[in-house]
């Protein structure tokens, strides 16, 4: 089904992919193309958002996305990435070799999703939630909420 919204270049893309990595795994045919699909689908849409005035992103479960850092026409956006304190060390190493600087419109937020609302400590940070934003729920899913 997420096949379906993505555009002919993106789905001949993703088949390759499928056929070169079940040839090397022979493991999970489709995992990786859905991954990539659903990764170009909201970029998409964010593209759309930008150009449409966005100037707020907000990601749950940001884990290791980064749009923040590799989308061209982000850079002047506030970006809020969202996930438990854990992940977010590993990302700030990574990208600190990575990166000369991490830019200064992404804020990391940290939120254990289990045990805090993440409404309200979103709203301890910077982000202006009166105004219109774009919100991705990055690795979040419906069991674990995150």
């Amino acid at each position: 089904m997420s096949m379906d919204m993505l555009g002919f270049s993106y789905r001949v893309y993703n088949w390759l992919v499928d056929l070169y990595l079940g040839t090397l795994t022979g493991k999970w045919p489709g995992v990786h193309s859905t991954a990539i699909g659903h990764t170009c689908w909201i970029d998409d849409q964010l593209h759309t958002a930008l150009k449409d005035g966005i100037n707020q992103i907000i990601i749950l479960g940001s884990g290791y996305d980064c749009r923040a850092y590799r989308l061209r026409g982000i850079e002047k956006t506030c970006i809020y990435e969202l996930d438990h304190p854990a992940p977010f060390g590993a990302k700030v190493r990574h990208l600190g070799r990575l990166l000369p600087v991490i830019p200064e419109n992404v804020t990391f937020v940290k939120v254990d999703f289990a045990h805090q609302d993440f409404a309200k400590v979103l709203n301890n940070s910077s982000c202006d939630r009166t105004v219109p934003y774009f919100l991705s729920l990055g690795r979040c899913n419906a069991l674990s909420f995150c």
